[in-house]
């Protein structure tokens, strides 16, 4: 970019390992502004989430967030070929994981805000249609409380989320705030949300209501939230 107070990705860059310290040069990927959240092996193919648009802009958020899949991990295209944007309003990181029935589950970061206010939206997707999402679990609004950077992984049959916490606060205040206008509400809950206290933590995907339920706090002093996750 070239405002250093604004958000502004150019493009996706890779590079390929050729030999032993011998690597490419870099080479652009993917479509102007995209960032890839999450990518993860399941059912034999690559997956990612990834998103573009106008994240943390003074206009109302217009970001698209995609869902992909490769077969070896360098040609991608969209998990269902007819839904190539999976969502768009206030979304940008998308945790996700897939269940034993190869269903997908994810938890959406709501910080720019939509129709449906500010917060978390929970996501499923049936096996075979991973590019086509039920949003709950209540359609018409988020969860009020966001899980930030968030990183989703299946134990068993249950799937959990790692993500950012806040403490003793909801990030939507909903109720008379939301006489106030959108951008208003949305300048108020970011600036505020920054002052606040966090921490890192550990919820699990509730598959009856769709809801995210909080199991502890990650031992640690800091809100940093980037985890990495092995399969051991």
């Amino acid at each position: 970019g070239t405002n250093p107070i604004a958000f502004q990705p150019s493009a996706l860059l890779r590079i390929y390992r050729q030999g032993k310290q011998q690597w490419s040069d870099p080479e652009q990927w993917g479509h102007e502004g995209e960032i890839v959240w999450q990518i993860g092996r399941a059912k034999g193919k690559y997956w990612a989430s990834s998103y573009s648009g106008t994240h943390y802009s003074v206009e109302k958020a217009s970001v698209n967030v995609f869902f992909n899949v490769s077969e070896d991990g360098v040609n991608w295209q969209p998990a269902s070929p007819d839904h190539a944007v999976v969502y768009n309003g206030g979304v940008s990181e998308v945790g996700w994981s897939f269940d034993s029935q190869g269903n997908l589950w994810a938890a959406l970061r709501n910080e720019d805000g939509d129709s449906s206010g500010f917060g978390t939206r929970v996501i499923k997707a049936k096996n075979g249609t991973e590019g086509i999402w039920t949003v709950g679990p209540d359609p018409a609004h988020s969860l009020e409380f966001i899980t930030e950077s968030p990183r989703a992984f299946r134990h068993g049959d249950d799937i959990y989320l790692i993500a950012r916490r806040e403490l003793n606060h909801t990030y939507d205040w909903g109720g008379k705030w939301d006489k106030l206008p959108f951008e208003v509400r949305r300048g108020l809950f970011m600036g505020s949300y920054s002052l606040r206290a966090h921490t890192t933590a550990l919820y699990k995907f509730n598959k009856e209501t769709m809801e995210l339920e909080y199991i502890f706090d990650l031992p640690g002093d800091g809100d940093t939230a980037f985890p990495s996750i092995l399969r051991i």
